[in-house]
């Protein structure tokens, strides 16, 4: 409940005027922004085929922003992990949601990095330059270009996608996005295979992998 409201507070207040009832029934609302799920750490790839049972589904882990997006037809919302409204900043991002999105209405979950002249990640500093900005956009849209990765998929067309398995999402997603470009990804049982993986991100200059169970609900 607290995730779907994205405010304990509003929680605490359902439930103490309307019971279990009340919190049990809090639903997605589009543009009202969730709380996104977490990730814990692991020392190498090894400890997450362990964790995983033996095989993982990894992805590049950017040094980037974190960002949900929110559309409803052409109206397309931007929000950070802290829930803030940063679509202000991000006009690009909107114009590639509302071109390539194959859905009436869609919850994504996707990350923006800062981009040099050859394509090649720069510095999360340079992105925070861009991030939450509301003046001279178009000026610093030149300046700093991003570029959008999609990763998740938890809201389609009237239907929450929460409990259904990260591979399920993962297909969906594929399958509505267009030519937009989702994160890289290798599904594994070999360690050799996966250390390789992260070896390729660390290479091209992004912080690791994400490890990521392929029957795990949201």
């Amino acid at each position: 409940a607290s995730m779907l409201a994205g405010d304990i507070a509003e929680v605490a207040a359902i439930a103490k005027i309307k019971g279990k009832e009340g919190v049990s029934n809090l639903q997605f609302q589009l543009f009202r922004p969730i709380k996104p799920m977490m990730a814990q750490t692991a020392l190498d790839v090894n400890e997450a085929l362990r964790e995983h049972e033996g095989e993982s589904a990894f992805e590049y882990k950017f040094d980037g922003a974190r960002i949900q997006i929110h559309k409803s037809g052409d109206e397309v919302k931007v929000y950070s992990r802290r829930l803030t409204d940063v679509t202000e900043s991000l006009p690009e991002v909107i114009q590639l949601i509302r071109d390539q999105v194959k859905a009436r209405e869609v919850i994504l979950e996707g990350e923006v990095i800062a981009v040099g002249g050859d394509g090649s990640p720069m510095l999360f500093q340079h992105l925070m330059r861009r991030f939450r900005r509301v003046h001279d956009v178009e000026e610093m849209t030149r300046q700093i270009p991003i570029q959008l990765y999609l990763f998740d998929l938890i809201y389609l067309d009237g239907q929450s996608l929460i409990t259904n398995p990260y591979l399920q999402r993962r297909r969906k997603l594929e399958e509505i996005s267009g030519n937009l470009s989702l994160t890289k990804q290798v599904i594994t049982t070999d360690l050799k295979e996966a250390e390789l993986f992260l070896e390729e991100a660390i290479n091209k200059g992004h912080e690791g992998l994400m490890a990521k169970r392929l029957d795990s609900p949201y």
